[in-house]
């Protein structure tokens, strides 16, 4: 972004002089590469280089040319290639804009014919709405869609979208893939559908927004701490047996470790 504003204020100086018409391009279209560029900015999000890579290969491809019937067919073959995972779908735009807005500066240096291609391209992402491919190519977005109640297709966007915040954050706290601790609950309601159709545990949702045995996990070891200091630490302040201490230090570690770790991964898991 600082190298493309660079570039347009050297243009605006040159005001008097003859410009190439790419040059116009580039600066009657500024607005538009300055907004898009503030908008993956103000996200503070690191795109995925799966993205990034990816959509450079398209525009190899199609001589920087995007359009929306593109990159249809660029989601369709990256969902049937599995080569692209559910956070890619969510920075997509992002990335593809990223990726033009590099090859604007690059064009501008080495083959400045190419910028009003890669500026056209640029208008067709940035009107593009990148939700319908998500909802049609994600596989977490596809697997969701297979819960047994129906209910989840029902649901307006704010709600599916919580459901994968929340399935995102107890998959970071299970130190496993989305994917595969969605199967596991998609797995379990389909059971309690076959038993009990109109049980809560028939929707995946259930397991999305019910409380996790890691917190009460979590609580069990805090209460063994408490215990712990009740019972060794304040007899230790009525003797001087430095082998009590040291056992009674060994013994307070672990639940304290483990406390201490979990604790952690929740706050952390709060902040992702």
């Amino acid at each position: 972004m600082r190298k493309i504003k660079f570039i347009s204020k050297n243009l605006i100086k040159k005001e008097n002089d003859i410009l190439h018409s790419s040059e116009l391009w580039l600066l009657d279209n500024y607005y538009l590469i300055e907004s898009e560029g503030k908008g993956i900015l103000r996200g503070r999000t690191i795109l995925p280089h799966r993205i990034c890579s990816t959509a450079n290969a398209l525009l190899n491809f199609t001589d920087n040319v995007i359009n929306k019937e593109m990159l249809d067919a660029f989601f369709e073959s990256a969902f049937k290639a599995d080569s692209l995972i559910e956070s890619d779908y969510a920075h997509a735009k992002a990335g593809f804009v990223a990726v033009l807005i590099h090859r604007i500066h690059l064009a501008y240096i080495h083959d400045r014919n190419a910028i009003p291609t890669l500026i056209t391209s640029l208008r067709h992402i940035s009107v593009t709405d990148f939700d319908p491919f998500r909802k049609e190519y994600s596989p977490i977005e596809l697997l969701f869609q297979t819960e047994p109640t129906g209910y989840y297709v029902q649901c307006d966007d704010k709600t599916k979208n919580g459901y994968k915040r929340a399935l995102k954050k107890q998959a970071k706290m299970s130190k496993t893939t989305e994917f595969s601790l969605l199967e596991q609950y998609l797995n379990t309601s389909k059971e309690e559908y076959q038993t009990n159709p109109t049980s809560k545990k028939a929707f995946v949702g259930y397991y999305l927004t019910a409380p996790r045995k890691g917190y009460g996990y979590f609580f069990v070891l805090f209460s063994l701490f408490i215990l712990s200091m009740v019972i060794i630490v304040v007899p230790l302040m009525r003797t001087n047996s430095a082998w009590i201490t040291i056992l009674s230090a060994l013994f307070l570690a672990i639940p304290v470790f483990e406390s201490s770790k979990l604790l952690v991964e929740f706050a952390y898991s709060l902040l992702v």
